[in-house]
């Protein structure tokens, strides 16, 4: 085979790779998609990268994956009014093409660690395109260390060619790439890396200096980055490390232990799911395990990188798929020594693989293929989350229309999906950055005070809507309620802040009361509801049944079986929600039923099927709402329809 006819089948290739990965690319925008799209971003349709989170808490690293998948977004809004349309699908395309892009280099690679053959080369860029698209080993997720592929496989590539011709040239460009990747893409590869060329060191001591030389160069630049952007060194510094102690980074053996034993499960448990290529490492290393020594000191680095790193985020495993790829490839090659034909043994599997990959996937609806992929890696709720945040972002995204938004807690996807964003560094209002920026309550207290949101999502019961009220003069009304993780909050009215704004914490988990009581302050029904026209009792009723529907209603019992109710029977009949039943205090004079509803007395009311009751009256309106309230307020909200 020429090199010529290895690269004309790679790129034959190509469209298989894709319609393997097609399925995935349905599945629901996860968190970490904020990371790289920042508020800034969403907010003003433009890209300055020392305005969004990585330059400021991620030690203005990241730059590589913030770049792309901005530069996606922001295309899309110039092409499209809508930038958030098919922003998940375009960008896992431009992803995939990043990825096979690396795969080409993952074959050269494969190549310098060997012997230079076509047939390798093409055998391990297959391979790498193959596992690097097996979705339980994280690459669906948005995430940045799919970036980091091919500085590491660029890094081998150099630092072995360096070492075989004794070159000094090709061992100061893998240390520049390999410090380029740490810098500009996962400041956390330096694990990786400084195992890997201390071990150069150790064997090579000539090779040290070269090191210096080309690490140097790279740091430089990234010192010079740090500048342009005008962060702090130290400020920088105290984020990373408020970051690690957040994620439970402790000197503890008892943790450390607990936390390995659990990493080491959470790879087991992939590998027992997509063992094709796995197995074919180890047939590698039992059959031929000659692979240029430096292979397996960065395979040895990046476990001692995944093990380290105290955040518990399962796609910290995909570096180690270029070890996994390039030990399978070797795996292949052995086994050719027991067949006469190069492809007789691999070609067949992988066609058999590929297939059952790709139908089995795409024999799921999108929630079974989410549940399938992400399940066992997140929490339930963030699964459920990420779900019934796609659900509810087009109904969401009207009402947003594009103004001011901000997210307290993590689903920061949202900024993407609503298409509309609050600019600041902060992506999100989250517990974890109490440890890595002391005082950002008050910061934000003061940033919401000088230039207030229009909406606020409160993305998980931690948005105190009491206090933003109370102390710093915002009122914000809950408008929208989708089930119990998802609040939407409208800006209403600012008044004079009444506390020390500094000290003013906006982020607290709600408890259920205040929960309830934000909820019932919601539920009276705001003048801009009622439409200016002639049937006005109808259209104050026809808007407060909506109102319900937005704040999560789903059951509710009408008060009142009078002439009120007979009237209105025929906006009641086409109401957005259930009506169970009619409450009246002489509900043995109107009977069993009232106009097809069964009659109950208001105090038989069961609160297991309803979520609030409806005043229906006009002359006796502030009675019943006053005894409805004595006898139920602890239960349920009593809502009247003319206020």
């Amino acid at each position: 085979m020429t090199w010529v006819g290895s690269l004309g089948i790679l790129f034959a290739f190509m469209p298989v790779y894709f319609v393997l990965r097609l399925p995935f690319f349905r599945l629901p925008l996860h968190i970490d998609t904020g990371f790289y799209v920042s508020n800034n971003t969403v907010a003003n349709k433009s890209f300055r990268f020392s305005k969004g989170w990585n330059a400021r808490y991620a030690g203005c690293s990241k730059v590589v994956p913030e770049c792309i998948y901005s530069l996606v977004f922001l295309i899309g809004a110039h092409f499209k009014k809508s930038s958030h349309s098919n922003y998940a699908i375009v960008s896992r395309v431009c992803v995939s093409i990043y990825n096979f892009a690396s795969a080409i280099i993952v074959g050269f690679a494969a190549c310098t660690l060997t012997h230079p053959d076509p047939w390798i080369f093409l055998t391990a860029a297959i391979v790498y395109a193959l596992v690097s698209s097996e979705a339980q080993y994280g690459v669906y997720h948005e995430n940045g260390e799919l970036f980091e592929i091919p500085f590491h496989a660029a890094t081998l590539m150099f630092l072995a060619s360096g070492l075989t011709a004794q070159n000094p040239t090709g061992i100061a460009a893998a240390a520049f790439v390999a410090m380029l990747g740490t810098c500009f893409v996962k400041l956390s590869s330096i694990i990786t890396h400084a195992f890997l060329f201390i071990a150069v060191a150790i064997a090579v001591p000539v090779a040290i200096l070269p090191i210096l030389a080309g690490g140097t160069i790279a740091t430089c630049l990234y010192i010079a980055w740090i500048m342009i952007n005008r962060q702090s060194p130290i400020a920088l510094v105290s984020s990373l490390w408020g970051h690690e102690t957040a994620c439970g980074q402790r000197v503890n053996l008892r943790t450390i232990s607990d936390r390995l034993t659990e990493r080491v499960r959470g790879f087991a448990r992939v590998v027992v799911k997509q063992p094709l290529f796995p197995l074919l490492a180890i047939a590698g290393l039992v059959l031929n395990p000659s692979v240029h020594w430096t292979a397996y000191a960065l395979m040895i680095g990046m476990v001692a990188t995944y093990l380290f790193q105290a955040a518990d985020c399962w796609y910290y495993r995909i570096p180690l798929l270029l070890p996994l790829a390039l030990l399978a490839t070797n795996g292949i090659v052995a086994l050719q020594s027991f067949v006469t034909n190069d492809i007789a043994i691999i070609f067949p599997v992988i066609c058999l693989w590929v297939a059952h990959n790709t139908l089995r996937a795409a024999k799921m609806n999108r929630d079974q293929l989410t549940h399938w992929v992400w399940e066992g890696h997140i929490s339930s709720d963030l699964l459920a989350g990420d779900l019934d945040l796609e659900a509810i972002a087009h109904q969401w995204r009207t009402e947003i229309n594009h103004r001011s938004l901000f997210v307290y807690g993590s689903f920061n996807q949202a900024c993407v999906l609503f298409d509309a964003a609050y600019p600041t560094p902060i992506v999100v209002a989250e517990r974890y950055l109490d440890d890595m920026s002391v005082g950002w309550q008050g910061a934000l207290s003061a940033q919401l005070v000088a230039n207030t949101p229009a909406f606020i999502l409160d993305s998980g019961n931690v948005f105190d809507a009491a206090t933003t009220r109370n102390r710093l003069g915002l009122d914000y009304r809950l408008i929208a309620i989708h089930g119990s993780q998802f609040r939407l909050f409208k800006h209403e009215d600012k008044h004079p802040p009444c506390g020390d704004i500094k000290s003013t914490r906006t982020f607290r988990p709600q408890s259920a009361t205040e929960l309830r009581h934000e909820r019932e302050r919601s539920l009276v029904v705001p003048t801009a509801t009622v439409c200016d026209t002639a049937d006005q009792d109808s259209n104050r009723l026809h808007g407060t049944l909506s109102h319900l529907q937005n704040l999560g209603c789903s059951r509710i019992a009408v008060y009142g079986a009078g002439r009120f109710t007979a009237r209105h029977a025929g906006i009641l009949n086409s109401s957005p929600i259930d009506i169970v039943a009619i409450l009246d205090d002489n509900a043995d004079q109107v009977g069993p039923r009232f106009l097809d509803w069964p009659v109950e007395r208001l105090e038989n009311a069961n609160p297991d099927d309803i979520d609030a009751i409806l005043i229906a009256s006009d002359r006796y309106a502030a009675t019943m709402h006053a005894k409805a309230r004595n006898t139920w307020a602890n239960q349920f909200p009593v809502i009247r329809w003319d206020h």
